[in-house]
């Protein structure tokens, strides 16, 4: 799935994004989630040299705080008020994994390569339009995300958006596309799976219990189907809010254990034809 998405939305559900990741991370991160955590000191060291940003942290929060990182490129759309990301770089780690240098590349062919794949994503969905505007900076975030037990000098509290306590720097660096992006929209065609025959997956694939799913119950219930896994088509249904298409499936993961039943987006399948079996 592409990630583009706007901020606020990014941020707004960072603490069921890291409530997840707590259940990959270990106890560790459930401590840092609960615990009261104080927070005086947020110094980001940011260079940008050449095609790569060299980033690295100086903080008083403990090592297991959990922490998103990301270098993104923003573009609008002709028809579309919102403000659209291409991820150069994402990662949903912990603050000591960023106490070192770390460099980042911003090579122009990582933009081209996941804006290509983005705007079939959105030509799917019926979403994508014209091109107005692509920036000329990228723009590196490194944020904790929403804890009500942060306190300190460099939180900051969003009342707009319901009192969220989270630690943020933001910081855009000049660099310029080496070209224009085109400015027709993209023709989509992906031939549907069909009902009633298998096929098999070459990435991991996220298995949502609900089309389009929207509570928080729902979230807690995805399961990852791993690469290599199989899947039998039961039901072909379009989503409410766009015309992807989503999948009623059976799936198993490549070593035949059983997934479970549940829905997959058609725009999870972009990046990954999958390969028909029977």
């Amino acid at each position: 799935m592409s990630r583009i998405r706007p901020r606020s939305i990014a941020i707004g559900c960072a603490l069921v994004i890291i409530l997840i990741g707590a259940l990959v991370f270990g106890p560790s991160v459930w401590r840092a989630v609960f615990r009261e955590i104080v927070c005086d000191k947020f110094d980001v060291r940011a260079e940008l040299r050449g095609s790569t940003l060299e980033l690295s942290l100086d903080t008083d929060l403990p090592d297991d705080t959990p922490l998103f990182v990301d270098v993104d490129r923003t573009y609008r759309m002709k028809d579309n008020p919102g403000v659209f990301l291409i991820n150069y770089f994402h990662e949903a780690g912990t603050v000591g994994e960023w106490r070192h240098v770390s460099s980042v590349p911003v090579d122009h062919s990582v933009f081209w390569k996941e804006f290509e794949q983005a705007r079939l994503e959105t030509a799917y969905v019926g979403l994508a339009t014209e091109i107005t505007e692509v920036s000329d900076s990228v723009e590196a975030s490194l944020i904790v995300p929403n804890n009500q037990n942060l306190r300190g000098k460099a939180v900051t509290v969003d009342i707009p958006r319901g009192g969220l306590r989270i630690v943020e720097w933001q910081k855009d660096f000049l660099r310029p596309l080496d070209k224009a992006p085109p400015k027709e929209v993209p023709k989509v065609n992906i031939p549907p799976l069909e009902a009633g025959h298998t096929y098999r997956l070459v990435q991991e694939t996220l298995l949502m219990p609900a089309v389009e799913p929207s509570t928080m119950k729902e979230f807690d219930e995805w399961k990852a189907i791993n690469p290599g896994g199989q899947i039998r088509v039961i039901k072909v249904s379009k989503g409410k809010s766009s015309s992807a298409l989503w999948y009623r499936v059976r799936a198993t993961n490549a070593d035949g254990t059983a997934v479970g039943e549940g829905w997959i987006n058609g725009v999870f399948l972009i990046r990954q034809p999958p390969e028909k079996l029977d």
